[in-house]
Formats: C-alpha cells, structure tokens, sequence
C-alpha cells in the first residue's frame, strides 16, 4: 500500500516506546501543553489562539499516539495524569506553579486579561488532565475529537 493511502486511511498509527522514553516524551511536552492551555483560558482577544489549538490538537495527537513496549499496551490513565498534572501542579505546589506560570507568560507578552482565580484555573487544569488522560488510556482520539474536547474544556 501507497504511504499517502496509509496516511488518508483510519487506520490507528501507533509509536511503540519503553516506559522511561515515553515518560521523557510526554514530560517534555507538559510544559508547553499546560502553558498553551492557561494562555487559551486567560488572554482574551488574541490572534495567536488558533496556533495555539493547532499546537495543542498535534501534542495531543502525539501523545495519544504512544504505546509501551514490549506488547504495545496502552499506558494507564494516571501515567498520563501523573506527568502532565501531578507532578508540575499537585501536592500542595499547584496554586504557586500556576501562578509562577502565569508571570512567565506575562513577561512573554501573554498578560492575563480574565478574572479567574489561580484557584480556578487548578482546578481547570486538573479537571481537563483528568479528563484526557482517561481518553488516551482507552484509544487515540482523531482531530476532530481532539478539537471538540478541547471546546469542551
């Protein structure tokens, strides 16, 4: 079969990892994933938003497309949610890594322009990563999928 058939089929695309090289994959996309997301829910009004989707449907997407190795079992819902949500935000330093976040991107030009509470927006994170993390241990998510859970969250 042609790649370009391979590519327009839906045939599910997987990327076999060990466990530690699945771990450095996803815990190097935690920080602009989270960033990406905090910068969607407080900058109002900015042309860069659908950049910002578009980053995060391909992270997303790559993510979802990890299998461990040796018997490409999918990894559990709190492998995905201890590295993009527990461990940056949980055990007491959410409120001060949220916040802390937040001033980076301020100083990056990204002030934020919405009245959440740092509080608000923990609780946002926790719930969209808690909520993800149980749809990649089930299946990869196609594009679409992908864009409607993130209007949904």
């Amino acid at each position: 079969m042609q790649t370009h058939s391979l590519l327009a089929s839906s045939m599910t695309l997987q990327m076999a990892y060990t466990q530690k090289k699945a771990e450095r994959v996803i815990t190097g996309l935690e920080k602009p994933i989270n960033d990406h997301l905090l910068k969607l829910w407080t900058v109002s009004e900015s042309s860069d938003r659908d950049s910002w989707i578009e980053d995060l449907v391909n992270w997303i997407d790559e993510i979802g497309e990890i299998v461990l190795r040796p018997n490409n079992a999918r990894p559990s819902h709190t492998f995905y949610y201890k590295l993009l949500f527990f461990e940056p935000f949980g055990g007491g330093a959410g409120l001060s890594n949220t916040l802390s976040r937040l001033r980076r991107l301020h100083r990056f030009g990204f002030p934020v322009q919405i009245g959440l509470s740092t509080n608000d927006l923990l609780i946002r994170l926790q719930a969209f990563h808690r909520d993800l993390s149980g749809l990649w241990a089930g299946k990869p998510m196609r594009d679409d999928q992908i864009r409607l859970f993130l209007a949904q969250h």
